[in-house]
């Protein structure tokens, strides 16, 4: 039972990781083929246009997101018979590509959509590389310029921090699955995949400024 359970989070934080870190990839081959933009068939303002295409897209990721993570989920549950966190990890989950969604967003008004579309992945991609610099800061117990790096990028795109905050809402609510192997934190025996360095709920209240304050910034500029 508890190497089944080692076994089962390994592979489902893996997977989560996976389909987290392919949010960046959709978001550039929308900009590629220039799928970012639609066309009102009757009268709106700028600022409903902008938002309804922002509340349609966000509908659209969060029901796919939602039913990704409830089949891992449900999968899960039929092999241990439990999920611990169950609704703070799926909130966690539809979190993260609505910051995504936010950033590009923004990005449609003032980039063209090949440029949009490149900017979004790379500072996905520079968010995930300084949230892995952070946490094997963390178990390694590097100086503090590790985590300086995990910090400034989770600010630029707090997508990475979304994710760590999940990792320990799923992981940290469960024992050490082998003692004899010297595991006594799952956290470390997930390693750079891990949240040793946990995001505290202030970065959740600023993950959700944020994607307000992005909003805000694309309707004004969208606006003029």
């Amino acid at each position: 039972m508890e190497e089944g359970l080692q076994i089962a989070i390994t592979s489902n934080v893996e997977q989560l990781n996976s389909y987290l870190r392919k949010h960046g990839g959709v978001f550039l081959r929308a900009g590629l083929e220039g799928t970012l933009y639609t066309l009102a068939v009757r009268p709106l303002s700028r600022p409903a246009l902008l938002l309804g295409k922002f509340a349609g897209q966000a509908a659209m990721l969060m029901i796919y997101a939602a039913l990704f993570f409830l089949a891992l989920a449900g999968l899960v549950y039929w092999q241990l018979g439990v999920v611990p966190g169950l609704g703070m990890a799926l909130a966690l989950f539809i979190l993260e590509p609505l910051v995504l969604l936010a950033v590009t967003v923004l990005g449609t008004v003032w980039l063209p959509t090949l440029g949009n579309g490149i900017l979004v992945f790379a500072l996905y991609v520079v968010s995930m590389v300084g949230g892995m610099i952070e946490q094997i800061g963390s178990c390694w117990k590097v100086p503090l310029p590790s985590i300086y790096i995990g910090v400034i990028s989770s600010l630029l795109l707090p997508a990475d921090v979304v994710y760590r905050r999940l990792v320990h809402t799923l992981v940290g609510r469960m024992a050490p699955a082998d003692m004899s192997m010297g595991i006594t934190n799952l956290q470390d025996f997930l390693g750079p995949c891990g949240s040793l360095s946990t995001p505290s709920n202030w970065m959740l209240l600023y993950i959700l400024v944020y994607i307000a304050g992005l909003l805000a910034a694309a309707v004004y500029l969208f606006y003029i």
